[in-house]
């Protein structure tokens, strides 16, 4: 969701020098995403947390910053951060009482990409027009349009996520394959790591579902953008809120995300047209907990826009 702002803020600021640096995760652009990342960021820098940053080794404490963003709300970062030379400091922490200057718009009540844009935004020289579209290589666009025969509806699901509690169960999932199957749509499933190990299921009980992403497996390595290539030739999805499931948000296509609590505000995607449906919607916290009913409806809505 990042990425469109930061293309933008690059191609506004071309003579900028944009570094990206991550506290304890590794960052997707240094990694899976690497194709992209090398495109706008001049250099990357992973496990820059707090006990490392003004050690001699490290390049932060090196450097004279035009301007540093702290994305984040924590004070104690905040703090540590502004320590560091820089012309300007943002940071939203404690109402951007520490930063430099604030963005006019109600920040906290904004989505998490409209956030990153409104601080990117603080750093520009002129105002940011993302562009919401993905540059992906020749290979899997290619592919994608041979898997998937035009004369057919695909309808993307994406049952998996990093835990338990954002994932919906998996037997609802196969009730709305089944329902989609009898529109003739065909069930295409894009399943992460954590998965593989149910497609042998989804098969038995869904036969006339496919796992597009696996044919291509079995020919070259896979990326994220291969999963974007595809869901581009969506009719629409229905995703659990997780990684994969915004990579599926990202290829366009109208997508219907399950979200725990009301996480659907602060993780809205940008890409696409996304129907929310929040657990505490429904009186529930988890995914998990969400019940039939109401993804039903929100999946048949979406059936018939497509089929009439």
């Amino acid at each position: 969701m990042k990425f469109p702002v930061i293309r933008a803020f690059k191609e506004n600021n071309s003579k900028s020098k944009l570094i990206w640096a991550t506290e304890k995760n590794p960052s997707v652009f240094f990694r899976s995403l690497a194709d992209l990342g090398s495109q706008y960021l001049d250099e990357i820098h992973e496990g820059t947390s707090i006990g490392s940053l003004f050690k001699k080794d490290k390049f932060l404490p090196r450097t004279h910053f035009d301007t540093i963003i702290c994305t984040e709300t924590s004070i104690l970062k905040t703090l540590v951060l502004k320590k560091m030379k820089a012309r300007k400091f943002i940071s939203p922490a404690a109402g951007f009482l520490f930063s430099s200057t604030r963005p006019s718009e109600n920040y906290t009540k904004q989505s998490g990409y409209e956030r990153f844009l409104n601080l990117m935004n603080l750093a520009s020289d002129k105002p940011l027009l993302p562009k919401f579209s993905i540059p992906i290589p020749k290979t899997y666009l290619d592919f994608a349009e041979g898997r998937l025969d035009k004369k057919q509806l695909f309808v993307g699901l994406n049952p998996g996520a990093g835990s338990e509690d954002k994932k919906w169960p998996l037997d609802l999932y196969v009730r709305v394959a089944k329902l989609l199957s009898k529109h003739n749509i065909v069930p295409t499933f894009f399943l992460g790591p954590m998965e593989r190990m149910i497609k042998t299921e989804l098969e038995k009980r869904i036969p006339e579902s496919i796992f597009p992403e696996d044919d291509y497996s079995r020919q070259d390595v896979t990326s994220p953008l291969l999963t974007v290539a595809l869901a581009q030739k969506m009719a629409f999805s229905l995703v659990n809120d997780s990684g994969g499931g915004h990579l599926v948000a990202a290829g366009g296509k109208k997508t219907i995300t399950l979200f725990n609590d009301r996480r659907g505000v602060k993780f809205r995607s940008p890409f696409c047209e996304q129907v929310s449906i929040n657990g505490l919607d429904f009186g529930v916290r988890k995914v998990r907990d969400i019940p039939y009913e109401p993804v039903r409806i929100a999946v048949n809505k979406a059936i018939q826009s497509v089929i009439t």
